[in-house]
């Protein structure tokens, strides 16, 4: 069809961030207010390469405002990328590490997470957006949104939003090691520029008695 639709936008978007921060993972760059002319130069040298393929890679055809789409695409992330730098300040404490983190997907990565709740159990497969680490390598999880819904803790509580929790539970498990755990894990909206579902972590996912409670609603 032509032109995008939400969900093939909100794929394009995807697409651009992982390219962009795997670039700044490979580079050692940290999203700080002293890289954010780098990390921009990289976020239009990753819209390069997303856009001339997105067409047939997203099943839709260029509408005459495609190249107004790709601009105003290209405007929302930048807005993104100097959002996070200012919120970091000069020091980043988490930096990117894992993008686009699959389990359960290919039979050579890493395995499907059981889950386990006091009512039931069930195998968990997933694609995490980003997972950043900071020095101590304490994780925090990230999902992308293109769309503006935000979760409160009390939607998480009523099992409304379920994606921040078990990714944090699935990262921990799979990429943290013994001495390290998720400390935070967000939706962050891209238009919008704001978190929500959020965690904060002291110890690890399963004692936080937030996190336990949509665990316990995800098993219901």
């Amino acid at each position: 069809e032509e032109g995008l639709d939400a969900m093939q936008r909100g794929s394009l978007l995807h697409a651009i961030l992982e390219e962009m921060y795997k670039r700044l993972t490979r580079l050692e760059i940290a999203p700080t207010q002293d890289s954010v002319e780098t990390i921009l130069g990289q976020l239009e040298a990753s819209c390069a390469v997303v856009f001339p393929s997105a067409p047939q890679r997203y099943g839709f055809r260029p509408s005459p405002l495609w190249e107004y789409e790709q601009k105003e695409l290209l405007r929302l992330l930048r807005a993104l990328v100097v959002w996070e730098c200012e919120e970091n300040g000069s020091d980043a404490r988490f930096r990117p590490y894992l993008q686009e983190a699959g389990f359960g997907i290919r039979e050579s990565g890493p395995q499907p997470l059981e889950v386990m709740g006091e009512k039931a159990q069930f195998r968990l497969r997933g694609l995490i957006d980003r997972i950043d680490r900071d020095p101590a390598g304490n994780l925090r999880v990230i999902d992308y949104k293109s769309g503006s819904t935000t979760w409160s803790p009390n939607d998480l509580k009523k099992g409304l939003a379920l994606q921040t929790t078990l990714y944090a539970l699935a990262a921990e498990r799979i990429w943290a090691d013994d001495e390290s755990h998720v400390a935070e894990s967000h939706y962050w909206h891209i238009p919008s520029r704001e978190a929500s579902g959020s965690l904060k972590i002291s110890a690890c996912v399963t004692q936080d008695e937030l996190a336990d409670a949509v665990i316990q609603q995800a098993a219901w």
